[in-house]
């Protein structure tokens, strides 16, 4: 049987959105073709996602955040940047289960490996671990801009500007204390720079280590 990607596209969106809205958050749908196909509202700033259909190979679920443009010449692979979208949710029917990606992972990686259990040489280093990317483990309102916005501040004034559908002044509550951050120890590590940024905002970053306290991480101020 043919599988028709329109079809296997408007299913992983379905998925995505049904995910959503069991965990509480608000879904809005864009009423014309733009890089995202629905707006997540998770209280302090509004999330613009893609969807995708992750697929399951052995222990591994891929997340691939790709798309194919028209062009001239034909067809032209293009990657997503932090100027389109805020990250990807991937419906993976094998498992049937969402994950959340953000932006500064896509960009980074635009085909995503996410790891259902160790692997068996024992390696730590640069694994990801797919149950901390499951919707219902998401941090979704962290009280500052997210980490694409973050790690585009450290590099130099005037490199890259981060444009979307809204300016980020309108999407962040200033007023809202910030909060207390739970992390996995890989996530930490990884996007080390992200969480030093959001420390430095004011909130608490708590960082676990096998489902343990491990360390914390506070701003100086």
């Amino acid at each position: 049987m043919k599988v028709d990607p329109n079809h296997t596209g408007r299913v992983a969106e379905a998925e995505v959105m049904a995910a959503a809205i069991r965990a509480g958050i608000p879904v809005a749908l864009p009423v014309h073709d733009c890089r995202y196909d629905l707006v997540f509202d998770v209280g302090n700033r509004l999330l613009r996602i893609q969807c995708k259909t992750a697929r399951k190979r052995g222990e591994v679920v891929v997340v691939y955040a790709r798309t194919n443009r028209r062009a001239p010449e034909g067809f032209r692979a293009t990657t997503y940047t932090a100027a389109e979208i805020d990250g990807v949710a991937a419906f993976c029917p094998e498992l049937d289960t969402c994950y959340y990606v953000p932006i500064e992972l896509v960009e980074a990686n635009p085909c995503m490996h996410l790891r259902l259990s160790a692997p068996l040489n024992g390696q730590r280093a640069g694994i990801r671990v797919a149950e901390e990317y499951e919707f219902q483990r998401v941090n979704w309102a962290p009280n500052y801009p997210s980490g694409a916005v973050a790690q585009l501040e450290e590099r130099s004034a005037g490199s890259r500007k981060v444009v979307g559908s809204n300016p980020i002044s309108s999407t962040l509550h200033p007023t809202i204390e910030p909060p207390t951050v739970d992390v996995g120890a890989h996530e930490f590590r990884n996007l080390f720079g992200y969480y030093m940024e959001m420390a430095a905002r004011g909130a608490e970053i708590l960082v676990r280590r096998r489902g343990r306290p491990y360390v914390r991480l506070s701003g100086v101020g």
